[in-house]
């Protein structure tokens, strides 16, 4: 099993984009949020990406809304589709 660790403003969004690319994703997790700021969630992904061995989803750090709460998310998955 594989790991990734990632920030969105959007968690349904990023988790139904994670689905559609990773097979058998499970353990979907907040790991932490709502946070103000982007930095604070790239802070977090940045410490726990080496801690936990797992790779980073810097797909989902993007946000059309500048006032949107940031969130690091955490799953497994066997490997892409």
């Amino acid at each position: 099993m594989n790991c990734r660790i990632g920030i969105t403003t959007d968690l349904g969004g990023q988790k139904a984009y994670c689905e559609s690319i990773y097979k058998n994703l499970s353990t979907w997790q907040i790991i932490d949020g709502p946070l103000d700021t982007k930095e604070e969630a790239q802070a977090i992904e940045d410490e726990l990406v080496p801690k936990h061995g797992c790779q980073s989803h810097r797909e989902g750090g993007i946000s059309d809304d500048p006032d949107a709460p940031w969130y690091v998310y955490y799953f497994i998955y066997d490997g892409k589709k």
